[in-house]
């Protein structure tokens, strides 16, 4: 949100997030998290969704993040991550 030169707290992000997962917008492989930069939190992070994905049989894996964006391969799942700002305007 910085890019677009709007202010924004991490409290009224997760405000945001408590709304959407309460109204049941947010499906169960996607995961959020507001700084992957920790070692600690990415792995926690991408362990649980593909832990998820193996469960769930599901290959469209994607956590969403405060600003980072890009792609790994990580125990030969692809994992997408996305900045809100830009997963919120995505049209798909």
């Amino acid at each position: 949100m910085k890019s677009l030169n709007i202010k924004l707290s991490k409290n009224s992000l997760y405000n945001y997030l408590e709304y959407f997962n309460d109204a049941f917008i947010f499906f169960p492989l996607r995961r959020f998290s507001c700084d992957l930069s920790d070692y600690q939190t990415k792995e926690r992070e991408t362990k649980a969704l593909i832990r998820a994905s193996k469960e769930l049989n599901c290959s469209h894996l994607l956590i969403i993040t405060s600003n980072e964006e890009g792609e790994e391969i990580i125990k030969d799942k692809k994992i997408k991550f996305m900045p809100i700002w830009k997963w919120l305007l995505d049209s798909e």
